[in-house]
């Protein structure tokens, strides 16, 4: 072997293990939800992936295999087979905050110009009651 080979070796094991040197068995630790399925050409695994969906992907159910262990879709202008138990009929966790964060922020807008609204308008009535143009009742 190769001095280049070895140090390439080494050079992979060093990366690999710095990336779990932080995890202790003192801590909780979870799963991500943030996973890549891949669309398969074939009802088989091997090198026929065509792409990697991501989590919350929206899917068009085109067939089921026999045994339900499959399912054929489109996403997009992609279509293929993936792993059945994969797909779910609600959207991900993921892509429902994305949303929740979004309305958050749309709403919070909407408050924030409502806010300036009514002082507008209490400010508009105060001067009136000053100037005697209101009764006050």
């Amino acid at each position: 072997m190769s001095n280049k080979y070895l140090l390439s070796i080494l050079v992979v094991m060093v990366v690999s293990n710095s990336a779990y040197a932080e995890i202790s068995k003192d801590n909780s630790y979870y799963i991500t939800d943030h996973v890549q399925i891949p669309l398969r050409e074939g009802k088989v695994f091997g090198n026929n992936i065509i792409a990697k969906l991501s989590s919350g992907a929206q899917l068009e159910i085109l067939d089921i295999s026999k045994d339900g262990l499959w399912t054929h879709v489109q996403h997009k202008n992609l279509q293929g087979w993936v792993v059945s138990r994969y797909i779910n009929d609600r959207p991900s966790a993921r892509s429902k905050l994305k949303q929740k964060v979004l309305l958050s922020k749309v709403l919070t807008l909407n408050n924030k110009k409502l806010r300036a609204d009514i002082k507008a308008l209490q400010d508009k009535y105060n001067k009136l009651l000053a100037d005697g143009e209101c009764n006050a009742k």
